[in-house]
């Protein structure tokens, strides 16, 4: 067990400090009649003065008055206006440290403040554990851990020593984590566990390390590979071991050591340590590369989009250059009509010699074109993404459960409509399929006709709309952290 938290001494000063402020003095330092009953029993102004004093230390911060401590003249005004006494007669006390000693023992008898003996460390023990167990932050557990102490008027003894009582709190909610996550494990679990350790990918590699390489690029090999990731995973069957939801923070930390440590380090631990860090780094691990496919999936169609628009793109090029060619001849034609027409020649022999007429219609054609040009048609032009996704869709719809609000129900019952097509490539799609999620500008692609479905386009649009879902938060998915 560690001998305390790691606090600065700057952080021990300040949660040991007297108050500063004249809210914090009305706050903790005003006293009631009662007290000023009790203080008035003291003979002499400066024994009222510092008994009234050590009382108010005693409640805030929780601790007796350090020998020759300098005391705000702001506090002791404070007080010494409650009690009806100067701040000055504070310097009579000052040589009679004695009755310090008298003080806490009418206090204690008075007041019932006590000390930390071992009775109050267990108690306060069994207070703070569920406490450490929902709590990794050291400083929070010890602020929470000085209140409870002032709360039942246990004099503080010091910083170090809270700090002592902390980290034995701490350290026995690791323990108690540990332990019920190892004995959570089946046999089965334990052995695939230890396989992440031992079992290589390569040479220099061991299987959890391969489980914790960056997806990568937008690839489909990659995108594989995330879920052949993802598939040994979850073939360790971690979903049936549960874990409170108080233990959330506590999991998180385990796992951010697991995803740092070596294959090595993992086996010279303990084995309850080692496979409690195993099962939340793979726990992690199966929420990481959840989220790493679908934004890789999200990473596709957003490839798609920019492919159709280069595609439309490059087309509209294409037809202005053609445009321009055929512009080009046709001033040639019509130089060569000119020319013939001022020579007294037959005019129109000259213009048919250069172009016929066939020509001159299509040139009509072109030029209308370039000077009323169609919007590109992008979803026309995500045909040649269609591969893709037909790569991508089965594995992506098979790996994950999508769930949503009740108004993406069609999209969906399309879901798995497609689940249901992916091992019959050459069916077509049902007619009852769901189509009221398509928007206008998909329609006239995805149905044919008014009435069948052009497959390809149908595919294409359940993908895309079930990206922009996604990123809307309508429709998420059972696993994932971003979605």
């Amino acid at each position: 067990m560690p001998a305390r938290l790691s606090l600065t001494d700057a952080q021990r000063t300040a949660l040991m400090a007297l108050p500063e402020t004249e809210d914090a003095f009305v706050q903790h330092y005003s006293l009631s009649e009662d007290d000023c009953d009790t203080v008035a029993r003291c003979r002499t102004p400066e024994t009222r003065l510092a008994f009234a004093l050590q009382l108010c230390v005693l409640r805030h911060p929780g601790r007796v008055l350090r020998h020759a401590e300098v005391i705000p003249f702001s506090l002791l005004a404070f007080i010494a206006e409650q009690i009806g006494v100067s701040p000055d007669a504070i310097t009579g006390f000052a040589r009679r440290r004695p009755t310090l000693y008298e003080h806490l023992a009418a206090l204690r008898a008075r007041f019932g403040f006590q000390d930390l003996t071992r009775p109050n460390r267990e108690r306060l023990h069994a207070w703070l554990a569920p406490l450490a167990l929902r709590n990794i932050d050291g400083l929070s557990v010890i602020t929470a851990l000085l209140e409870e102490m002032r709360r039942q008027r246990m004099i503080i003894p010091g910083v170090t020593v809270v700090e002592r009582l902390a980290a034995r709190a701490m350290d026995a909610a690791d323990q108690l984590v540990i332990q019920s996550l190892a004995k959570g494990l089946s046999a089965d679990q334990v052995t695939r566990l230890e396989a992440l350790l031992s079992d290589k990918v390569h040479r220099r590699q061991s299987r959890l390390s391969w489980l914790r390489e960056p997806p990568g690029s937008v690839r489909t090999r990659g995108f594989h590979a995330i879920l052949d990731r993802l598939d040994l995973v979850r073939g360790i069957g971690l979903s049936t071991v549960t874990a409170p939801t108080e233990w959330a923070a506590r999991l998180e930390r385990m796992a951010r050591e697991g995803k740092r440590l070596s294959a090595q380090t993992f086996q010279q631990m303990t084995a309850p340590r080692r496979r409690a860090l195993l099962v939340a780094t793979v726990r992690e691990l199966e929420v990481d590369l959840t989220d790493a496919a679908l934004a890789m999936f999200d990473g596709f169609v957003g490839r798609a989009w920019r492919r159709s628009e280069k595609r439309g793109a490059e087309r509209t090029a294409s037809l202005e250059q053609a445009g321009k060619e055929r512009l080009d001849r046709l001033a040639y034609a019509l130089d060569a009509g000119a020319v013939a027409h001022h020579d007294g020649k037959d005019a129109h022999a000259a213009l048919i010699a250069m172009q016929s007429w066939e020509e001159l219609a299509l040139s009509a054609q072109q030029l209308r074109q370039l000077l009323r040009p169609e919007p590109a048609d992008l979803i026309a032009n995500l045909d040649p993404d269609y591969a893709v996704f037909r790569h991508i869709g089965p594995r992506l719809l098979a790996r994950f459960t999508f769930e949503g609000a009740p108004f993406v129900r069609p999209l969906l019952t399309a879901l798995d409509q497609l689940r249901d097509l992916a091992a019959h490539p050459r069916r077509s799609v049902p007619a009852t399929a769901p189509i009221t999620f398509v928007s206008r500008r998909w329609r006239r692609h995805v149905v044919v006709d008014g009435k069948g479905f052009n497959r390809r386009f149908y595919e294409l649009c359940v993908f895309f709309e079930l990206r922009d879902r996604l990123r809307a938060g309508d429709v998420w998915v059972q696993g994932s952290r971003q979605y």
